[in-house]
């Protein structure tokens, strides 16, 4: 089941991102007329690129985990409902446009982060293979540092007036958090493969 829903939702995204950024600029460089861009849409298409490339390598991550039960399902699925409002509160989808909603983007990410803290505290109590449980406590780690360093910048932006300048900050702190998601989530492949060969 997970193969097909959470690639259709990525898939959404995906054209989402065609349809808001690569198909106005194909529509301009042809010499067609296309809507103007808001002010927001560069920093809108900034954290819908980061966020798609973040879920993209969530996949990855659920993909490579053995023990997938009914809990892991469950968890899967409250995902998929963060990276639909995650979307929505970048505001660049739908019909109508508005600036993103940044506190709500960062409360979307941490609730990602706990959820998934509770699926790997889960998995490591489950796994034998000690190179694969220290991979774990690296990954826990991440998990409390980034929690941690998104509910910080939540009160942040709460307090900045510049909007613009917060969604940057929001943005760059974000990117980062997923530049290291990803080559720990690829490190997690060596036990998967281990496990199915």
């Amino acid at each position: 089941m997970l193969e097909l829903l959470y690639p259709a939702v990525l898939g959404t995204v995906i054209y989402s991102i065609i349809e808001r950024a690569i198909l106005p600029t194909i529509e301009k460089l042809l010499g067609y007329q296309s809507n103007p861009a808001g002010p927001n849409t560069i920093l809108q298409l900034i954290l819908l690129l980061i966020t798609a490339f973040f879920y993209c390598i969530d996949y990855l991550y659920v993909m490579f985990t053995r023990d997938y039960d009914r809990f892991f399902f469950a968890c899967d699925l409250l995902f998929l409902l963060t990276l639909s409002l995650t979307v929505g509160a970048i505001g660049l989808s739908g019909a109508g446009q508005h600036p993103p909603a940044l506190k709500l983007i960062l409360v979307c990410y941490c609730i990602f982060l706990a959820v998934y803290f509770v699926w790997d505290r889960r998995a490591k109590r489950g796994c034998d293979n000690e190179d694969e449980r220290n991979w774990y406590n690296k990954i826990l780690a991440w998990e409390i540092v980034s929690f941690l360093v998104l509910v910080v910048l939540f009160f942040i932006v709460w307090g900045m007036q510049d909007h613009k300048c917060a969604g940057y900050v929001v943005a760059v702190v974000i990117g980062l958090i997923t530049a290291v998601f990803a080559p720990i989530t690829w490190q997690k492949k060596r036990f998967y493969k281990e496990a199915t060969e």
